[in-house]
């Protein structure tokens, strides 16, 4: 059949309260996802990355780290370097792995150079990082 508006007006007049109903329902839904998001979306990039076969998935991941401790309300201030921020983390987490992370993070930065065995060595602590954002 080909579309006729006709038949589309119609059916809405027949129908708006269900349609209406519907996108009202996906609505909610939608905010309640996007409201409990600091639950879920953390596992989501552990499982992500714990796949990505990318050669600079170090890199990414550490960005995605600050990304998600910026959404938890860790925020990095203009000027600070990442050491102070590094520092700063792990004095309100009460642990040591932000300053290790910063450090493999810097140092691939400015040598260029990263592989996967970087990664297969601080998975397990960006990890540990990465989950503590869960709110």
């Amino acid at each position: 059949k080909s579309f006729d508006l006709a038949s589309m007006v119609d059916f809405l007049k027949e129908s708006w309260k269900a349609v209406a109903g519907s996108v009202l329902a996906l609505g909610i839904l939608t905010a309640i996802i996007y409201r409990f998001r600091g639950k879920w979306v953390p596992r989501l990039w552990v499982f992500y990355y714990k796949r990505s076969k990318s050669d600079e998935r170090f890199s990414k991941a550490y960005l995605r780290l600050l990304a998600e401790l910026a959404r938890f309300g860790i925020k990095r201030h203009e000027g600070q370097t990442l050491r102070e921020y590094a520092r700063y983390v792990d004095q309100f987490f009460g642990t040591v792995e932000m300053k290790i992370l910063t450090a493999e993070y810097e140092r691939i930065l400015y040598s260029g150079a990263g592989s996967m065995a970087e990664w297969q060595e601080y998975e397990k602590t960006w990890e540990k990082m990465i989950l503590k954002t869960i709110a």
